[in-house]
């Protein structure tokens, strides 16, 4: 009898021992299998590089057109070589044109001069008047000229800005002049010139209703006083 009993302990002891050890093998295991996920899962991953694409390109040149006080303006922009760069990545893509010798002429005003010396301007109506005029001038007037002032930029850099629709560029030489005619010019020969200058920096948006231009630090000499209507 006491044998068995001992022989019972020893059973019971052992299943125990067993179910201990299962449960210590399996359950504890399948634990930290699960743990290991989650330390995986938690860890950042590795911050993904920003891709670049470039695009060279030679002889450039961009021909833009803005309406203002009923006119339409002409704006012609050349560079001797460019590089596009689209930058891709962080949730946010970049596109900009690096511009290398930058050249800009853009129309600022359309008018007509009378054989008088007095000037014309077509406003929003399609009529032109002069100043001091009560009345609208007829466009057959006899010897009415079209003219035009031209503002004129050179950079030696310049960037385009995609996203922002603008363009900047730094130590630009500015000049500003008079030249016949309602098409965009391409030379300063023969013109009236009215005012040469420095910039320390320019600006000019590409999009929209108007250039927007703006230049920082302008030291300028002025060769004409006549007032531009």
């Amino acid at each position: 009898m006491y044998r068995w009993k001992l022989l019972r302990r020893g059973l019971i002891l052992l299943t125990v021992g067993g179910l201990l050890t299962w449960y210590i093998v399996n359950v504890e295991q399948r634990d930290y299998q699960e743990y290991q996920k989650l330390v995986a899962s938690s860890e950042p991953a590795p911050e993904r590089k920003a891709d670049v694409a470039r695009q060279s390109r030679q002889q450039v040149e961009k021909n833009l057109w803005f309406s203002e006080r009923g006119e339409r303006l002409h704006t012609r922009m050349t560079a001797d070589s460019s590089e596009l760069r689209l930058t891709m990545g962080k949730g946010k893509n970049e596109l900009t044109e690096s511009m290398e010798r930058v050249r800009v002429f853009m129309q600022e005003r359309l008018f007509w001069r009378l054989p008088d010396g007095k000037d014309a301007v077509r406003r929003e109506d399609g009529q032109l008047w002069v100043k001091g005029r009560e009345a609208p001038l007829p466009i057959d007037t006899p010897g009415l000229r079209p003219m035009q002032v031209i503002r004129y930029l050179e950079a030696d850099q310049g960037v385009q800005d995609y996203q922002e629709n603008r363009f900047v560029a730094d130590n630009v030489t500015m000049s500003r002049f008079l030249a016949e005619g309602h098409d965009l010019v391409s030379t300063m020969e023969g013109s009236q010139i009215l005012m040469k200058g420095l910039a320390r920096s320019i600006q000019f948006s590409l999009g929209g209703k108007s250039l927007n231009f703006q230049a920082q630090e302008l030291r300028a000499t002025f060769f004409s006083s006549e007032e531009m209507l």
